[in-house]
């Protein structure tokens, strides 16, 4: 598989997101958004990640299956551990106490591994579904 050097959009997607994180530190802590943000964050820095050290490049069919299955444990594994982080800073931000129960961020913790099983599948069904359409 070809993996293209340009990224179409990646910019402007990376602008749009900051300006959402900027936006997000203000409001007081809401469980969807913290999680809704790491994802967008995750994913949009693997993006740069596959751009940079694989753009232009061309995988054979397994280092292709394996590139997107290692992809995906990264978003699922990086979308909790990243969220956690976002919910220390944000709490460290506003100095008020506590932005995040002690029940929200053990559901964060509880559920990662399962996400980043998830990404793991995820992504190896994507690159098995990619090679097949390129067959």
């Amino acid at each position: 598989m070809r993996i293209p050097a340009h990224f179409p959009g990646l910019r402007l997607a990376t602008l749009l997101l900051m300006a959402a994180a900027v936006a997000w530190i203000a409001p007081e802590g809401d469980l969807l958004s913290v999680m809704a943000l790491s994802i967008a964050l995750t994913l949009l820095l693997l993006t740069h990640a596959a751009r940079r050290w694989l753009g232009g490049k061309t995988l054979p069919a397994g280092h292709w299956l394996a590139a997107l299955s290692l992809l995906g444990l990264a978003a699922g594994l990086g979308s909790g551990l990243l969220a956690l982080l976002l919910m220390a800073v944000k709490t460290g931000l506003h100095g008020h106490g506590p932005e995040f129960s002690a029940g929200e961020i053990a559901w964060v913790l509880r559920n990662t591994p399962f996400w980043a099983a998830a990404g793991l599948l995820s992504g190896g069904g994507l690159g098995l579904f990619t090679l097949a359409l390129r067959r």
